[in-house]
C-alpha cells in the first residue's frame, strides 16, 4: 500500500465507514417507522421529509461542498441533496442483521465466525482463526477455520489433506 494522504486510502477505511453506515442506517430506519413512533425531539417525521431536510445553502459553508446543492466531489455528479435519498438503501443495498449468539445458542450463523462465550461480557460473535494463526487460550473450541486449535496454533485437523508448509518470518502457513 502506498503511501497515505487522507483517511479514505486506509486499508480500514472501508471497514470503519461501513460500520458507520450501518449504525446510521438502524438509527434513520427507527426514526422514520412511523410518525408515531418517533422521540418528539426529532423534527423529521416521514421519510420524505428526510430526503429534503437539510440546512439551506450557505456561501460561508466550509468546505463548500458541504451544501445541499453543491456536487460530491468523489461521487461527480451527484449532489447531497440526491445522496440524501432513500434509494440508495431502498434500491442499491442493505445491510443485514449483525451476527449474534447467545450461550444457549452459540451459533452465529456464518462458517467463517465463532461464538465467544466470556464470564465477563457475556457472548458475542468473532471472526474464526485462519490455519497457522495463533489460538492460544481457545483449546477445545471451534475457534479455528476448517482446523483445531493444538497448541495454540490452528492446525489441519485432516491429515489425509496434502499439506504444504511454507516458512516465512517464522510463521508456519498450512495449505
Amino acid at each position: 500500500m502506498g503511501k497515505s494522504h487522507s483517511s479514505s486510502n486506509d486499508a480500514i477505511f472501508l471497514f470503519h465507514h461501513s460500520m458507520i453506515d450501518l449504525i446510521f442506517e438502524a438509527w434513520r430506519q427507527k426514526m422514520q417507522a412511523s410518525q408515531c413512533d418517533l422521540i418528539v425531539y426529532y423534527e423529521i417525521n416521514s421519510r420524505t421529509e428526510r430526503e429534503s431536510d437539510y440546512p439551506a445553502s450557505d456561501e460561508n459553508c466550509f468546505p463548500p461542498w458541504h451544501n445541499i446543492d453543491s456536487i460530491m466531489p468523489m461521487l461527480h455528479p451527484l449532489t447531497n441533496g440526491r445522496a440524501l435519498s432513500n434509494g440508495y438503501t431502498d434500491e442499491l443495498y442493505e445491510f443485514a442483521p449483525r451476527p449474534n449468539c447467545t450461550r444457549k445458542k452459540p451459533d452465529c450463523g456464518s462458517k467463517y465466525l465463532f461464538c465467544h462465550i466470556s464470564e465477563m461480557d457475556g457472548a458475542h460473535c468473532m471472526a474464526k482463526i485462519r490455519l497457522g494463526g495463533k489460538c492460544t487460550g481457545f483449546e477445545g473450541t471451534k475457534i479455528c477455520y476448517v482446523g483445531e486449535c493444538i497448541n495454540g496454533i490452528c492446525q489441519n485437523k485432516d491429515r489425509s489433506i496434502v499439506e504444504k508448509q511454507y516458512r516465512n518470518r517464522n510463521d508456519i502457513w498450512l495449505m
